[in-house]
């Protein structure tokens, strides 16, 4: 099951927890059937070709550490 908000928790914890990377991103407000959408430009082209980076993106995660600290935090007295 995807746990998004602990993990974003846990990224404020322990940033080493996710891999990120900068990105250029923007919420579409004019498209047909994109409005409202969050878009990542990931697409391999020069920085005089699109936008500049605004947001670091987490593109993975350490599962494996995350649930442990999640239960071990659930856990604790």
């Amino acid at each position: 099951m995807a746990m998004h908000d602990p993990l974003a928790v846990g990224a404020v914890i322990d940033p080493t927890l996710v891999q990120t990377v900068a990105l250029p991103v923007q919420v579409e407000t004019k498209g047909e059937w994109t409005t409202a959408m969050t878009v990542a430009d990931r697409r391999p082209l020069g920085p005089h070709l699109k936008a500049p980076a605004n947001m670091n993106v987490a593109l993975g995660v350490d599962g494996d550490r995350f649930l442990d600290l999640f239960c071990s935090r659930l856990r604790r007295p």
